[in-house]
């Protein structure tokens, strides 16, 4: 019964069949007792992104930071002194839930309701947020030595944003979620004691 490796996970191949169908009873359910006690590998986890264009440029997000995709709705309930590249709240399983053009708040320029958007609904910090988008495509990986370092513009303000961009993959801008998240409740938190 050693011949034959403990696979913890394995798709049944020819081998494996001709080696299970040759063990007694008894051989068999020390087998299943062995694999039972193996612990399980977990798969490994490869980092899935979304582009969307966005109407200043396509930006990269990872497909993990996105609960769902849904269709945006036509209007948003708008609150007073929201920043210029908050488009107002929506609902979201019963959360009231901020609206933010993403590419409003990448150039710091005010929010544009396009009608081909989207929003995607993400969940980063303890913190659920919509952004309008368009979809573009997706990418089942990204190697990390491909991403380029962004370097931001000397004589543009990023407020903060180059800490939420994690670099350039084939011209579009890679984001950290976390990151633009933590950025849009400390600019929120601003604006509501200005």
């Amino acid at each position: 019964m050693s011949q034959h490796p403990l696979l913890s996970a394995a798709v049944l191949n020819g081998t494996h069949v001709q080696f299970l169908e040759q063990l007694s009873d008894t051989e068999f359910w020390q087998y299943a007792e062995q694999l039972a006690k193996t612990p399980s590998m977990p798969a490994a986890q490869v980092d899935e992104y979304l582009e969307c264009a966005c109407v200043e440029g396509r930006v990269i997000l990872p497909l993990a930071s996105i609960c769902e995709v849904l269709a945006a709705p036509r209007h948003y309930v708008q609150l007073p002194a929201s920043p210029t590249w908050m488009l107002g709240v929506t609902t979201w399983k019963g959360e009231a839930v901020a609206v933010i053009d993403l590419g409003a708040l990448l150039t710091q320029q005010p929010a544009q309701d396009h009608v081909d958007q989207v929003l995607l609904i993400t969940h980063c910090e303890n913190t659920t947020l919509a952004f309008t988008v368009t979809l573009s495509r997706t990418y089942p990986t990204i190697p990390v030595e491909y991403i380029q370092p962004f370097i931001p513009p000397e004589a543009s303000s990023t407020n903060g944003l180059s800490e939420a961009i994690q670099g350039i993959y084939a011209g579009a801008l890679v984001l950290n979620m976390a990151s633009i998240t933590t950025l849009i409740i400390h600019q929120l938190q601003f604006t509501a004691y200005e």
